[in-house]
């Protein structure tokens, strides 16, 4: 099934929903943010029809099988949803835990589940919310390995938490500048975008814009991280004297153009912009 990787690991008992930005009409599954609309085939539609009303996991199992629905069909179905960004999902604390810790026995296995994917409506602070979600693995990591730098006596304890916190403080200042550029384009064309978070993925969800606006948006966003980035480095230079500072902030500036590369995000959209302008011309 093409979505059923997408899919999050579930307990019978895990209370699943839609969320209030997706309405159910008929056969269709409208996502208001982006204007989209969703055709459900049947006996699916039976599935989203109870979704909208909320069910556990296990009875959505045992609906599924009335309808003749397999376990994978089913699989495939919430996987698509949590691929937009549609499903909702409350679990008991204690349950939480059980499954944290079945979680790391499986990666320790290589097995991997998909995320839950985490949408909002957009905001100052639901925006930097997503990007600590996205990005805590890279922030543990720096943390990490600022404590082995100080364990193994390698660099002062003044000079790690220096380079740590700086790097730190520009990645995600630089991608909170990033992500509000895309957002600013979008508001400015009277449309209410949405955050999308699965992973380390974030992205802005909205309605279909011309190519041109599309194409403006692809660009500004890493424009200004990297923008950010420079204008970091050279306070940095001039305030501290201190030319592995400037460095680091050139560094982290570089892999906001490398979100241009047509395999990422902002290079994707670029590139449909850009063919969909040959399009219109």
């Amino acid at each position: 099934m093409p979505f059923a990787h997408t899919c999050p690991f579930l307990l019978d008992s895990d209370k699943l929903s839609i969320k209030e930005c997706f309405v159910v009409e008929d056969s269709l599954l409208h996502d208001l943010p982006a204007g989209v609309a969703h055709h459900i085939n049947q006996p699916g539609r039976q599935i989203v029809y109870a979704l909208q009303q909320g069910n556990t996991f296990g009875e959505l199992r045992s609906l599924a099988s009335e309808f003749g629905i397999g376990d994978s069909q089913l699989h495939d179905m919430l996987g698509f949803l949590n691929l937009a960004g549609a499903l909702k999902r409350k679990r008991r604390l204690l349950e939480r835990i059980v499954v944290l810790r079945h979680t790391v026995l499986q990666l320790l296995l290589g097995l991997r589940y998909a995320p839950l994917s985490w949408r909002k409506s957009f905001s100052a602070a639901t925006l930097l919310l997503a990007i600590l979600r996205a990005s805590w693995i890279l922030l543990l990591a720096i943390v990490c390995v600022c404590a082995e730098i100080v364990i193994g006596n390698l660099l002062p304890i003044s000079t790690v938490i220096t380079f740590g916190l700086t790097g730190i403080t520009v990645f995600v200042c630089s991608m909170y500048v990033h992500e509000l550029a895309h957002a600013f384009v979008i508001k400015m064309q009277g449309v209410e975008p949405s955050i999308l978070q699965r992973g380390m993925r974030l992205g802005i969800i909205h309605q279909q814009l011309t190519p041109q606006v599309e194409l403006q948006s692809s660009l500004v966003g890493p424009l200004c991280g990297v923008g950010f980035c420079m204008a970091i480095g050279c306070m940095l230079l001039t305030t501290t004297d201190n030319g592995l500072l400037a460095l680091l902030a050139i560094i982290i500036a570089s892999f906001h153009m490398l979100s241009l590369l047509p395999w990422y995000g902002d290079g994707q959209s670029l590139r449909k912009a850009l063919n969909a302008k040959k399009v219109y011309q």
